[in-house]
């Protein structure tokens, strides 16, 4: 599977392409009223959950879930009640609800002009194409 890097300054920073959706992109000069920007996923010492487009960190968090890539957080229903009593951060997200332990969830906002070239161009084109993310380029 091919990896992009996402930060200019870090090329060890790396997303799986099937792991970076192209859902609701706002490229550089359209219009943007509601301040949709890419929002990286990140769990302890794993690689990147997600990359996904939204307007806020909790949106990032139900479009990735409804997308099935948070399968590191996921909590089973009968297993919730043992997460809360162990310190775990337990939310419902997504269309369906479903649970995951966000404890050790990172989700932080990024910048397109920190994307290297070869993954803004990568992006660009998943859009003009209509894909759903970058594993079909």
């Amino acid at each position: 599977m091919r990896k992009y890097p996402i930060d200019k300054s870090d090329d060890r920073l790396r997303v799986d392409a099937d792991r970076i959706l192209v859902n609701d992109v706002i490229l550089p000069g359209e219009a943007n009223p509601h301040k949709v920007g890419p929002w990286l996923i990140t769990g302890l010492g794993s690689s990147p959950a997600a990359l996904v487009w939204a307007k806020d960190e909790q949106k990032a968090l139900d479009i990735a879930a409804d997308a099935d890539l948070l399968g590191e957080f996921a909590v089973a229903e009968e297993d919730i009640e043992d997460h809360e009593d162990t310190g775990g951060a337990i939310a419902h997200l997504g269309n369906y609800d479903d649970a995951f332990d966000i404890a050790h969830c990172n989700v932080r906002r990024l910048s397109w002009r920190d994307f290297p070239e070869e993954t803004q161009e990568a992006i660009a084109m998943a859009c003009e194409e209509g894909l759903e993310d970058l594993s079909e380029l």
